[in-house]
Order: C-alpha cells, then structure tokens, then sequence
C-alpha cells in the first residue's frame, strides 16, 4: 500500500491572512474618499444653490427698478426671501444715474456671519 502523495506547502491555494488584511484596509480607505467626496458633493451643491438664489433676488430687485422708469428711479430698500437690500440713486449728469445696490448675503465660511456686496449699475436716459 502506497501513501497518495502530499503536496508541498507554496502549492497550496488560497489567500493569506496579511493579504486579506491589506485588502481590507484598501477597501476602507477607498469608501472613506468616497464618502468624504459625497459630502464635499453635497456641500458645493448647497453652496451653489444659495449662489443662484442670491443671484435672482439681486436680478429681481434690479428688473423691478429698471421697470419703474428713468425719471422714477429712487432710493429705497426692500427685503426678498429674508435678504435685506438697499440702493441708492446718484445722478452723474444729465443722461446718467448710477445705482448702488447693497445686498447682504451669509459668508461661505459660516453661514452664521453675513457679508455685505455692493452692486453697481449705470443707468443712461433713453431719450437723450
């Protein structure tokens, strides 16, 4: 009777213990990057959104002046969708208004600190 032979030890099939290991932790940190580029997604896209609602409170402040007329243009504040804003009319010569409008808007470092921008617009007589 003959013993069936035994196969050598660098043969054998299979994966080591370190091997798993490395995997694993090369797994992990790629679902940690893509986790933390999910949330820096989720960030910019709010960010941009808060960009796009500042853009079109300041466009409707701005159609509704321009809608009032030349000689109808004045000084005024008025607050859109909780955004307090403020313009001033200067007249810089005859067929020339500059208007300054004053718009405040949260900080993208915190959105508990506001910042004030200045929008300027000149304006000249249709008719001159």
């Amino acid at each position: 009777m003959s013993a069936a032979p035994r196969r050598p030890a660098t043969a054998r099939g299979g994966h080591s213990l370190i091997e798993l290991m490395v995997a694993i932790v090369v797994l992990s940190i790629g679902l940690l990057a893509l986790g933390a580029a999910a949330g820096l997604s989720v960030s910019d896209m709010s960010r941009s959104r808060r960009d796009t609602q500042y853009w079109a409170d300041v466009q409707q402040v701005t159609d509704s002046l321009l809608l009032t007329g030349w000689g109808a243009v004045t000084a005024g504040s008025a607050t859109v969708r909780g955004r307090a804003m403020s313009w001033t009319v200067t007249t810089v010569n005859a067929n020339t208004k500059q208007l300054n409008i004053l718009v405040t808007r949260y900080r993208y470092s915190s959105l508990t600190a506001t910042t004030q921008d200045l929008v300027v617009l000149t304006l000249s007589n249709p008719t001159p």
